[in-house]
């Protein structure tokens, strides 16, 4: 006997089915667009610092805790090892002293203050800010938190010392006996000092003003490969510092109808931004060269410049401590550059010729092709030769030709092409293209009845001749 099996069936609705296929497409182009922009984006990330931040003070390092933590603390100073400044959005930025005379306040407000930026900051700060804690991973790797926060906050103050040329055994921002027991400090005192005299040779130095270069010398031109373009080889973009991130290129004056060709050869529009250290190309289509002036191109290079800059915050109350937050103001610069390209051409000189007597023919209809079939030039010859004074230079594997496609009054066609090439040394390229004469005319001067009328009578003398040979008596020997 049989038993009875269930079989369970669940249907879903047409709806059910559409809703969850639609889902899956969407999830699924998510997915490939996101991956295919991971890491392309070439925008300049700028950040701004907030214009004001809350203080939070969370404890006090010194005395028993920095003991505890292993830190040799310095008599006569108290750092406080939690100073940090909130922002609106609950971003946290950790901040050090910049007035080591003066109180920490118990709360309250920063604001940035672009005044202060002269008088507490520079390149020397700058460098500090970059090279240590929180910003650098490599900074006191084997240290923590607490220990690369205590060597940065002494390497700011050293430094404001140095940089003003106050010697260690006089009181500056920090008391000489501050600054001697920091020299004396076994475990971070180099560490402090090495810090602070990296970034006073750091002050030193003479960053580059921004601007862009272009060597317009090695910009070589030529027919592409395929025959259809006339274009540079790829042009780079130079930057006077390491701070060149961008720059855009925008084609001013093109009448030839110029495209911009990135490194992976597809055409980009005009004001396309590159990435600092990629190249770019001009391309003109052949087939837009009808009249054949010379090609000028003028184009204006936009650079932009990442610049970092840390500012210094004050306290509304006057006579608390002046802060300086250790993040970066990014302020983007940018530099123009104007080009103009000459593209280079040459000159040729086409002559139309009788085969017979070398003159010039008019009346023929001649073409300029390129290596693709494109028409260059059409003209009908005269009794000059004809010049074309600026035709794109050719490469090695495409050159122009020329073909004749209506005979002069009197003439064969020509049914063979001349193929030729135009340099771009400046020398004019002289092309010959001959025709043969439908009749061939002597060029002795002479008119067919005269020619007659001397055969006929050198074949009169020849008959008389040869009747007065064969009627005249012959003598016979006896």
């Amino acid at each position: 006997m049989l038993g009875n099996k269930k079989i369970w069936k669940k249907n879903m609705s047409p709806m059910t089915i559409a809703t969850f296929l639609f889902a899956t497409s969407v999830m699924f182009f998510i997915g490939v667009v996101g991956w295919a922009y991971v890491g392309k984006s070439y925008a300049v990330g700028a950040s701004a610092l907030p214009n004001s931040l809350t203080v939070h003070i969370d404890g006090t390092w010194g005395g028993t805790v920095a003991e505890d933590e292993g830190l040799q603390y310095i008599p006569q100073v108290v750092l406080l090892s939690d100073f940090y400044g909130v922002d609106s959005n609950g971003t946290r930025y950790e901040l050090y002293c910049l007035e080591h005379n003066k109180g920490m306040p118990s709360g309250g407000t920063y604001t940035k203050d672009g005044d202060l930026t002269t008088t507490f900051t520079d390149k020397g700060i700058t460098y500090i800010v970059s090279n240590s804690y929180p910003n650098s991973s490599s900074f006191m790797s084997n240290y923590s938190s607490n220990e690369k926060k205590y060597v940065t906050q002494f390497a700011i103050w050293y430094y404001q010392d140095l940089v003003k040329g106050v010697a260690p055994s006089t009181d500056g921002e920090l008391s000489a006996t501050i600054k001697q027991q920091i020299l004396a400090n076994s475990k971070y005192g180099s560490l402090i000092v090495d810090l602070a005299n990296r970034a006073v040779e750091a002050n030193k130095l003479n960053t580059p003003a921004d601007s862009l270069g272009v060597d317009q010398s090695s910009v070589t031109y030529g027919i592409s490969s395929d025959g259809k373009y006339f274009e540079s080889n790829y042009i780079s973009v130079v930057g006077s510092n390491d701070l060149f991130r961008t720059y855009a290129v925008t084609l001013t004056d093109n009448t030839s109808s110029a495209t911009l060709v990135d490194e992976a050869g597809a055409e980009v529009p005009s004001g396309s931004v590159f990435r600092a250290g990629s190249k770019f190309k001009i391309r003109v289509p052949l087939n837009n060269l009808k009249e054949l002036n010379k090609i000028n191109i003028k184009a204006n290079i936009t650079g932009t410049f990442e610049h970092q800059q840390v500012f210094a915050y004050r306290h509304s109350n006057t006579g608390a401590q002046t802060a300086l937050v250790a993040a970066f103001d990014t302020d983007n610069q940018n530099t123009d550059l104007a080009l103009e390209f000459n593209i280079p051409t040459g000159k040729v000189q086409i002559s139309k010729q009788d085969i017979t007597n070398s003159k010039e023919v008019a009346g023929a209809t001649l073409v300029i092709t390129d290596c693709n079939g494109v028409e260059i030039a059409k003209w009908v010859s005269t009794t000059e030769p004809h010049y074309i004074e600026a035709l794109p230079i050719t490469t090695d594997n495409c050159k122009y030709k020329l073909t004749e496609t209506i005979a002069p009054s009197g003439y064969e066609i020509n049914t063979e092409s001349i193929e030729f090439e135009v340099k771009a040394d400046g020398s004019v390229t002289k092309v010959v293209m001959k025709d043969t004469p439908l009749t061939p005319t002597p060029e002795t001067g002479m008119n067919i009845p005269t020619i007659l009328y001397i055969a006929g009578g050198f074949l009169l003398i020849c008959g008389i001749a040869i009747i007065y040979e064969s009627v005249k008596p012959k003598k016979e020997n006896y």
